[in-house]
């Protein structure tokens, strides 16, 4: 029996060391890929100050105004207002059809 305890005492001490290399790991994993998007979050700030300070915007012509007007029913169709409609019965005479008033 007294083997047995030896064995698990073992096996659970190289268990808390398992997990410990294993936080280790991932700590450094973690610093390490926290430095590179940070170092990629700044070079893709300085590729957008870059391109706004480089790229003119002569020769682009504005939108005209169809262009315009489609956006906006674009962007109406997308709102999600109610639409405030009335509406009015039209009457019919006795063969069905509508009476013009």
């Amino acid at each position: 029996m007294i083997g047995n305890e030896h064995l698990l005492i073992a096996a659970v001490l190289l268990f808390f060391l398992q997990i410990c290399l294993l936080i280790l790991i991932s700590r450094e994993i973690v610093e390490k890929t926290g430095g590179f998007f940070i170092e990629l979050d700044e070079n893709i700030g300085e590729a957008f100050k870059m391109i706004r300070e480089n790229v003119s915007l002569e020769g682009i012509e504005p939108p005209n105004p169809f262009q315009m007007m489609m956006m906006e029913l674009i962007r109406g169709h997308f709102d999600n207002k109610p639409i405030d409609a009335k509406i009015t019965p039209l009457d019919r005479d006795q063969e069905g059809r509508f009476i013009s008033k």
